[in-house]
This record gives structure tokens, sequence and C-alpha cells, in this order.
């Protein structure tokens, strides 16, 4: 009768054990120096060794010529303790035996000394289940146990064991088994069986796993099962329900360009196929979690948008286990997308799915949106601003506003510097400011200049460059009441911060434009250039041409003066 692998390559000895070391080198040592516990609680994800070991140290405290607390395998007892009919060591599912009934029987037989090897072990797997009463039961013999009796709890669940019977045991607490140990055992059983089976395939079958060496056995048992000869990446998936890593970037790019309907095809295309959806959820949350991770670690460029991809694995991780749960998982997921495509991803994300974020790409706040601005056009539009012609191509000094200042040019002067600091901008220079941008909030009720700061904090913080920062805000109203007060917001700022910054303050629409225009640049790979820029600073005050003064107003003004002399300015 054929044997499933798991079972033929289960580990006899401790040296066959992978990624357990440390609790190994512990249990190798108590038999060795006969520091032997009456109790032991081994608890930890399932397929990492539990019972396995569990029956190797019965069998290694058991044997009479164990050398470094490594069983023979030769002696009596050790032939005695891998039979199926020994009698002193017993296991116990608790799953099924999990009675005070039960438990009371144990107690009664305990105290009979063991009738082949030196000591009697019991083996409870799944000990969490066990009812109140049995552990009740079972705590007086854990407590005072006879001096030949040993017992092995095992459990994934440590949370459910009263901390009465944890107390009185030597906990061990199983990892994980890690990737590597777990390729070298499914290549050492490959090399055995003489199988045919790309690296890929056992790459794909650990992650699949999850840290479960007996899971990962049993699917390269499935897969050797499904297709003799060469085992691919695609036997795999067929068998797993994973999609091709092609099929889950038509997913992605579908979902960040808001093509709903390519989506809601794609998933009923791959359901009809037999695909596990929630199987594709984990392969989508995987693929963002490295592509993010490359991104952060080793400054790979980032293929979607940062910030929504952060947003896509959180909500995913959320609803993960709803998903999980759910009547129609597939409807779930669909619904899912739709929102998360509806409420997080505009319609002028199409044109970010495909573009890398290069390193010194500006981190930026708002989604984007259409209606790009022509650079040519800009910049005749710019020269515009005043009658004399440009004499430089560089940044010039901030916008400072009076009363008198045409809005309509100080906010396409204000465009124009916001184009040339997302040519410069980076990503350090914006970290620099959000580490900073808490301090504002510490000024917020200041009698003097508390109103500038909330000036500064209703903005958005868009992009940065050496020597300046963009602030976007929602109506152009805002930027006319902001104007007059730009050079002492831009004086406070740095103070607050410590840093030397200038102020560019433009609308949101402006801003999503420029940066639409940004990115169609980079996706045809043209240059974002600077511009020209027009220094458009007032006039002082004292060499602005004065208005007629009719002779009713000159009379108040001359009195006024005549009264308080200079001390007070007329306005």
């Amino acid at each position: 009768m054929y044997q499933a692998l798991y079972r033929k390559y289960r580990p006899k000895k401790f040296e066959d054990v992978y990624g357990q070391n440390v609790i190994v080198q512990t249990l190798k040592n108590t038999i060795k120096y006969q520091h032997i516990n009456h109790a032991y609680l081994f608890s930890g994800p399932r397929g990492t060794g539990k019972t396995t070991i569990a029956k190797i140290f019965a069998c290694a405290v058991n044997c009479l010529n164990a050398i470094d607390g490594e069983a023979c395998g030769e002696c009596e007892n050790c032939k005695n303790s891998f039979s199926k009919e020994c009698i002193d060591i017993i296991e116990i599912d608790a799953a099924s035996n999990n009675g005070v009934d039960e438990i009371r029987e144990l107690k009664s037989k305990v105290n009979i000394v063991p009738s082949e090897l030196k000591y009697k072990i019991y083996i409870i797997d799944e000990v969490h289940m066990l009812s109140i009463g049995a552990f009740n039961a079972l705590l007086k013999t854990l407590e005072e146990p006879p001096e030949h009796a040993i017992f092995i709890l095992a459990t994934t669940d440590p949370q459910k064991v009263p901390v009465t019977i944890v107390s009185r045991c030597q906990c061990y607490q199983f990892k994980r088994i890690d990737d590597n140990s777990m390729l070298d055992r499914l290549s050492d059983i490959v090399k055995k069986e003489k199988l045919e089976v790309e690296e890929d395939v056992l790459k794909q079958i650990v992650a699949a796993a999850d840290g479960g060496l007996r899971d990962a056995v049993g699917l390269l048992d499935q897969v050797t099962s499904y297709k003799t000869g060469l085992i691919t990446s695609q036997d795999f998936n067929e068998i797993y329900g994973n999609v091709m890593e092609s099929d889950l970037d038509q997913l992605l790019s579908s979902i960040f360009t808001n093509d709903a309907s390519h989506v809601m095809q794609w998933i009923e295309e791959k359901c009809q196929e037999g695909k596990n959806i929630i199987q594709i959820v984990k392969q989508l949350m995987q693929k963002i979690k490295n592509q993010l991770c490359a991104f952060y670690v080793e400054n790979k460029a980032l293929e979607y948008d940062e910030e929504i991809c952060i947003q896509l694995m959180n909500k995913l991780n959320e609803q993960l286990f709803d998903m999980k749960k759910a009547e129609d998982a597939k409807t779930y997921v669909e619904i899912f997308l739709l929102n998360f495509m509806h409420n997080v991803i505009k319609k002028d994300t199409q044109q970010l799915s495909s573009i890398p974020v290069e390193q010194k790409t500006p981190i930026v706040e708002s989604p984007m949106q259409e209606n790009n601005r022509d650079v040519k056009q800009q910049k005749e539009e710019s020269q515009k601003l005043q009658e004399t012609p440009i004499k430089k191509q560089e940044v010039v000094s901030p916008v400072h506003s009076s009363p008198t200042t045409d809005n309509t040019q100080l906010i396409q002067s204000m465009i124009t510097q916001a184009h040339n600091v997302l040519a410069t901008a980076s990503k350090s220079e914006l970290l620099t400011i959000k580490e900073c941008w808490n301090k504002l909030s510490d000024f917020t009720f200041d009698n003097h200049i508390g109103y500038i700061v909330c000036y500064l904090m209703d903005g958005k913080l868009c992009a940065a460059n050496e020597e300046k920062l963009i602030l976007s805000y929602e109506y152009t109203s805002m930027l006319e009441k902001i104007f007059p007060s730009l050079e002492q917001m831009t004086e406070n700022f740095n103070k607050i911060t410590s840093l030397q910054k200038k102020i560019v303050i433009i609308t949101d629409e402006e801003w999503k434009k420029l940066k639409t225009e940004f990115i169609t640049c980079k996706q045809k790979g043209i240059p974002f250039e600077t511009i020209e820029e027009v220094e458009f600073v007032m006039p002082p005050k004292e060499n602005a041409p004065q208005e007629e003064i009719s002779s009713t107003e000159r009379t108040k003004e001359e009195e006024t003066l005549s009264l308080f002399g200079d001390i007070v300015e007329i306005q």
C-alpha cells in the first residue's frame, strides 16, 4: 500500500528534525544530563513538529544506550518504542477524548509501572480541546505524578490551556519552519524519490505551506501525483488554485486604472477555471508586499502609486478573515474591489498604472487628475505677466501681495513656480518637512501668529525642492485670503521648523494638473524641465502711484494729522 510522503519521511531521530534546532538541543541536553521533567507543553503552529518531537523524545528518554541525548535505535527499548504494540507510550487525541471520564481512566492507570520501558509516556495531542472538568481531573496528576510517568501536552492554541496546567509544565514554543529549512527538506525528498520538479515549484510550495513542513510535504505529494515527468509552476498553480504572475499583473493594472468591467470579467474567468478566489487575494497581497519591500528596502522603482498600494494592502488584510468566512467569497471580493476602486482610485489615475516612481519623484498627497498643461503654453502665459522681457531662467523670490495686486497674475505666477518646484522636487526634502510639520500645532492658539499657523496647516503638503515647498488649497478664494499674509506665513514657518523654505500656494485643481503633466512626461520619456518664471514683486508703498484724494478726504486727513501728529498712520 502506498504510504504518504509526510508519513514516509517523518523524522525518527533528533538529527532528522528541520527548523527546531533550539528545542531539539534543549531536549537532548535534558536527556544527556538526566534533567528530565515530569510534564512538557509543546505549543506552536500546525505541521511544525510537535507530535514528531514528542515521539522522538519518548524513544530517546527510554533508550538504554543514548549518545548525547540521541537514541541509539538498536537497543531493545528503541525497538519497542517504535513498535505499534508498545503499551508504555500512550497517545491520546484530546479532540475526541476530551471528557472527564477519559482523564479519570488515565489517572487510574498512570500509577501502574511501565511493562517494557523505563518511563511511561503520555502524549496528549490538541490538549486545549479538553473540557474544564477534564483539565481539573488532570491537574492533580500533573502536580504529583509518579516517578515513572512523563506527560507531553501538544497544542496549537496555548491560550486555551488553563494557567494552572501551564505552570506545571516545562513549555516549548515551536516556531514556523523557515523557508530555507523547508526548501532543503523538500529537495532532499525529491532527490530520494527521484522526482523531476522545477526549483520554482518547490519555492511556491514553501510559500503556500506558511511555515508548516507537513503541509509542504503533503503539497509535494499532491503535485507529484497530478502528473508524471517534469512538474512545472503551471502544474502547481492548477492544483493549488493559484494564478500565473502575468494574470496577476493584469488584475492589478485593472484595479489601479479603475477598469471595473475588466476586473469583474477577470474574476469571473478565473472562477470558471476553478481558481480559489481566497488564494488569489493572498497572492495579490503578497505581490503588493513584495513591491513595497523592494521600493523601501532596495530603492527599486514602484510600479504603482505608493499611497494607494498601502491602502489596498491594509484593506485586503482587514477583510481577509471575513472573505474566508463569507458564504459567497467571490461576490464578497467583487464588491470589495468595486467599492475600493470607486472610493479610493479615481478615473484620472489610469495614466499612473504603468509609470515607475523614481527615487527622486516627490511624494504627493492627492490623486492624479486630467487636464495636462502644455509646457510651452505655460511659458508664453508667464511671459505676458509683465511688459518688460524676461532676463533670467531661475527660481525667484516668493510673490509679495498687496490689496492692489491682480490676483490672476499672482495665481499664475504661483503656478509657474510650482511647476519648477515639481521639476526639481525630491523625496528627501518632503520627508524633512513632514518630520517638522507637527511643530506647527504648538502655535495654533498663539495670540500673535495663531491664524498664520492655521493657514499653513489648512494646506496640503504636496512637494518640495531645496528652496521651496508647495501647499495646495481647495478654493481660489482661500488663496486670495492668504496672499496678503504669505510673506509673514513663510517667515513664521521657517522660524518654527528651523528650515529655509519659500512657500508656494496653488489650488488643488492646479496641483492635480501639474501632477498629470509630470506623469505624462515620465510616461513618454520627455524631461520635465523648469520654465522661466516671472518675478512678480510689488513696488514699495512709497513709490506706488497714489490715487487722487478728494477735497473732503484731504481735509479729514489734515485734521487727523494736526491732532495726533505722525504717531498714527492714515489708511
